[in-house]
Parts: structure tokens; sequence; C-alpha cells
């Protein structure tokens, strides 16, 4: 549940954007929910920020498509580029668009009322994984910036890097101050600042949402199997359709900006470190090679974990509509029951939507499928030159 399990941790990222000042929003301590920053000059600078990564991140695109780099270099260079093309598509919000913040508050306020008569409500397993789940998420964007700064000091050519742009980067020292020192700080704000604004929403409406909707479904469920009445069972029916307009609320803020992206741009990734896990393990030097192993896995975890979870918000809401039809066939005859199948019929099953689709069972497996297929094209079509 939201106000339970993840409130806490979403505060706390929540926070630590706010330092950065790369989130418009903040959290009202008084209010107890969160609202938009009303400061000029926070606002201001958060705008400026969305500037700074959209031109550091075309930036880098070209570096790609034009800068002096070997075709090993440019696969290097292009998963990163992809994380950073990821978040900058997440932390988009130069209107200061509410959507999001909408989204979350419409969650905790949802659950007072459905949570009263079940505060003993028992946590689910899928519920304990993503909190474990989230406490990793939160350390490795700690570390992600961390790691920039580290691999740059190792390799300052490593692409698709500022100083990877300068034929000089090889022989850079960090033993005297100058402007690489600059960019190298800069690098590493750029990867926290965008690490922590991008994956704010990412994590805490998108991979949060869905646990929380499975959590609803469970609920729903265990009122709608102990509902005896005309009453009852009309409150259950209107908690399933303030669920169905909290999805609605939901899909609407994901369809917007995160989830294209989640669907194709991770995949991508994990496609493009497979290729080179495989193919390139002796053409690039470590430890740079280590991170397109780690990106595989990353990329699988998430495919796996975030989408089969997604999957079973379609499949629990109709089973639970399948089951409850079937209840009320053994209700007694009469104008109650007339009006319960036909209040029944107008439910609709929960999904979670990208474009004109919808996750479904076998979503993760098509994903992995088409992973390792074009993994297969990539490989067969480098070994047939």
């Amino acid at each position: 549940m939201y106000t339970t399990q993840f409130y806490t941790l979403m505060v706390r990222h929540l926070g630590l954007c706010r330092l950065l000042k790369c989130v418009p929003a903040k959290y009202d301590a008084n209010l107890k929910k969160i609202v938009p920053i009303d400061n000029p000059r926070d606002i201001k600078i958060f705008r400026i920020q969305c500037i700074i990564s959209l031109v550091y991140t075309t930036a880098m695109f070209l570096n790609l498509c034009v800068g002096p780099l070997t075709i090993p270099k440019k696969f290097q260079g292009v998963s990163f580029f992809g994380i950073y093309f990821l978040l900058l598509f997440c932390k988009w919000n130069y209107h200061l668009d509410i959507a999001p913040i909408q989204v979350l508050n419409s969650f905790v306020q949802f659950e007072k009322g459905l949570v009263k008569g079940h505060e003993t409500f028992k946590v689910s397993t899928q519920s304990q994984l993503m909190v474990y789940f989230m406490e990793i998420l939160h350390y490795s964007v700690m570390a992600f910036a961390a790691g920039v700064f580290c691999l740059l000091l190792l390799d300052p050519c490593f692409p698709p890097f500022l100083l990877s742009m300068s034929r000089q980067c090889e022989i850079i020292r960090w033993t005297n101050f100058g402007p690489e020192i600059l960019i190298l700080v800069f690098e590493t704000w750029m990867a926290a600042q965008a690490m922590y604004s991008g994956s704010m929403w990412a994590f805490y409406i998108l991979f949060v949402g869905i646990s929380c909707i499975l959590n609803y479904l469970q609920i729903l469920n265990s009122k709608m199997t102990h509902a005896k009445n005309l009453v009852e069972h009309k409150l259950c029916i209107r908690t399933y359709r303030q669920v169905h307009i909290l999805e609605k609320m939901f899909n609407g803020f994901l369809m917007a900006r995160i989830s294209p992206v989640v669907v194709t741009v991770i995949p991508a990734i994990q496609i493009i470190a497979q290729y080179v896990s495989v193919t390139m393990h002796d053409q690039i030097a470590m430890p740079g090679f280590l991170i397109f192993p780690l990106f595989m896995v990353d990329g699988f975890t998430n495919d796996v974990l975030v989408f089969t979870l997604a999957s079973w918000i379609n499949s629990r809401s109709k089973e639970l509509l399948e089951k409850y039809g079937g209840n009320m066939r053994h209700m007694a005859g009469g104008k109650g029951r007339t009006y319960l199948r036909k209040e029944m019929r107008s439910l609709n099953c929960l999904k979670l939507k990208f474009g004109s689709n919808f996750i479904d069972r076998g979503t993760p497996l098509i994903i992995q499928n088409f992973c390792l297929a074009q993994t297969m094209q990539l490989i067969m079509i480098r070994s047939s030159r």
C-alpha cells in the first residue's frame, strides 16, 4: 500500500530531488501531500535544468553519430545515451504539468477510504518484493553518479561523455587543475540530477503504482467475497469503479511520458548489451566492458519484473469480475439481483496501456523473445561479414 509501505520512500527521494532542485514538486508537511513548487527562483532553476539536459543529450547523440569514435566505442556510448534519453523523457516538464502530483495524491486519498476495516491487511509477497526492489533502486541511483565520476577518472575518453569529443582526452591528467576538472564535476552533477529527476515518476508512479493497484484488487476481492446484502454489493461496485478511475489517471500520465520510452528504450538497451557482451568482449577494455553485462541484467530484470506485475493488473481484474459475476448467480432473485447484474456488465477489466495496446500475460515473454531474436540477427549479420 502506498501510505504504509512506499510513501516514506517517496518523500525521501523527493527530498533529495529538492536539494538538486530537479523536480517541480515538494512535500508539504502541514498538508501531508505533494504540492507544486511556487518559488519563482526554483521554477527558473528547474526549467534551466530541463534545457541543459536537452542540450546535453543532443550533444551525446551528435557525438555518437558524427564524433571521432570507433564502432566499439559507439556501442559503449549508445547504452549510456539510451539511459540519459530515457531519463530526459521521464523528467521533461518545462510547462510544470501537475499530472504526476495529482496521480500520487489520488493514490493516497483513495487509500484512506479503502483500508477502513482492513487495517490488518496482510502484505502480499509481491508488495514486499517491490519494497526491496525500491530500496535497491534508491541506492542504485546514488551509485550511478558516483559510478560516472569514477569511470571518467579511470577513462576520460569513455563515450559518449563530453571529454570523449576531444581528440586530446587520452593525455588528460587529473594532477593539475584545468577545464577537464570542471567538466568532470559537470558530468557528475548531470548524472545525479538526471537520475533523481528522471527516476522520481518512473519509480513512484509506474513501479509503485502497479503494486498498489494489485493491492487494491486484493482488498476488493476480500470485500466482494464477504458482501451479503445489496448495500454491500453496491459499495463493492462503487469501489471497483473508483479503482478504474484511478487506473485511467494512472494510464493518462504514463502513456504521455513514461510508458512509451520504458517499453522501447529499455529493451533496446538490453539488445545492445547482449550483442556487445557476446561479440565485443575482446575489443573493449576493462572496466568499461563490465557495464554491458550489468545493463543486460538490469534490462532483463526490469522487463520480467515490471511487465509481469503490470500484466497481473489485467489478469487479476478479469478473474475478479468473473468470480464476482459467478457469485451473483447464487443470490436470491428480485430487483436487487437484476440491478447488480446490469451494474456488473458495465464493469471493464483494468489495463496498463502503452499507445493503443496494453500489457497482458504474454507481453513479458514477447519482449524477451524480441530481444533475443534481434540480438541473434545482429550477431549473424556481423559474422557474415
